[in-house]
Parts: structure tokens; sequence; C-alpha cells
């Protein structure tokens, strides 16, 4: 019997993301990398980022998912609501960098408020690329926006019929399907699962373009 996926079920079933005791306690820095997130799972995000206490975050995108803007502008004022608190969990004090890429749904203007007293923002247009731990990694709310560059890690978000690629070179991740963490010492991939409910939040079960 598989109690590891047995727990991951009642975890996800309860609202939450559950975290293994080696990414807790782990000895190198890792980054965070989330898409497309609905206001119903803000407080599933605090406690994870509060139990892995990553130091960056990427953000791919859609940061309220359940608000679309692209098709209904006249939401704003909810969008601005539910972004003050995410961005309030994403800016813990043990964050170094918070790297966001604007999805469809997005308002630059209301996100670039938060960017203008917090240097730690990165606010990017597309594609992105830093470096971290001696890594590149590139984000993009769309994958076909990254560039096919040798020995990166590339995460988008947006569509979540894009299954992960990786190759010889690069690994691309998709932040929709999975939260995903990069060890930036070693390289090495965790996948955690969104709560149960999460693609229902995010309306029309992620359809593509949506």
């Amino acid at each position: 019997m598989n109690y590891e996926h047995i727990w991951d079920v009642i975890y996800r079933l309860s609202g939450r993301v559950r975290v293994s005791k080696s990414l807790i306690n782990r000895n190198e820095e890792i980054l965070l990398h989330i898409s497309d997130t609905p206001y119903s799972i803000f407080s599933a995000l605090d406690s994870l980022i509060m139990t892995l206490k990553p130091e960056y975050i990427v953000h791919t995108g859609d940061l309220v998912d359940n608000i679309k803007l692209e098709l209904y502008p006249k939401s704003l004022p909810r969008y601005k609501l539910y972004l003050k608190n995410l961005m309030k969990i994403m800016q813990k004090p043990f964050v170094k960098g918070i790297y966001i890429s604007l999805g469809n749904h997005d308002d630059i203007e209301a996100i670039s408020e938060y960017k203008k007293i917090d240097n730690r923002i990165t606010l990017g247009i597309e594609p992105n690329s830093i470096k971290l731990g001696g890594k590149t990694i590139q984000y993009a709310h769309y994958l076909e926006a990254l560039k096919d560059t040798p020995n990166s890690y590339g995460l988008y978000g947006h569509d979540l019929s894009v299954k992960d690629e990786i190759s010889e070179n690069s690994i691309y991740l998709n932040g929709i399907k999975t939260i995903n963490i990069i060890m930036l010492k070693s390289g090495t991939i965790y996948k955690l699962q969104y709560p149960i409910g999460t693609d229902d939040a995010r309306l029309k079960k992620g359809r593509i373009g949506f």
C-alpha cells in the first residue's frame, strides 16, 4: 500500500499541500514555481510558503486566476483586492526574490505598485531569464514565449494540456499542472500537487486560451 500517495490525497482533500521532510530539512536554496492561482488556494499557498521558506518564488502569470480580467475588465477592483492578499503571502521576509510574468488575466499597473515598494520583485517582459545558483531559469506565461536555451529550466503556465518536457539540454515545467520546486544546487526537481478543486476554481478547468 502506498501510504505516501494516501497522505497526499488526504492533504489535497483538506485544501492543503503536503511537503516531504526531505524538502523541509534541505541544505540548499530552492525556487518555488506556481502559476494560474485562484483565490481559493491562497491559504494553502500561505501555509506552503511558511513551511518551505523558499528563497525564490517564480509566478508565471494569472495571479488571481478566478478573475478573468481579459474577459471581464470591470472586475479590476476585486482583482486588486485579492492580489493584495497574494502579494502579502509571497512577500515573506525570508524570500530573497519574487519573479512575476504577466498572464493574460493580469493587470500590469496593479502589480507594478508592489514592485515600486519592494525591490525583491521583478516584473519582466517575456521571455524573462535569471541566473540562480549558477543555473539559467527562463519564465513566461506561455510555453511558446520561452527561448530554446541549452542547459536551462523553462517555467510557464496558462495551459493544462501542455505537458512537462525534459530533454538532454533543457527542462520545461508547467506550473498550472503542479507546484514545482527546483533545488538550486543539485538541480533536483520536486512536484507538489495543488489542492483538489483548484482547476474548478480556475474556471472552465484550464481550457486552452481561457
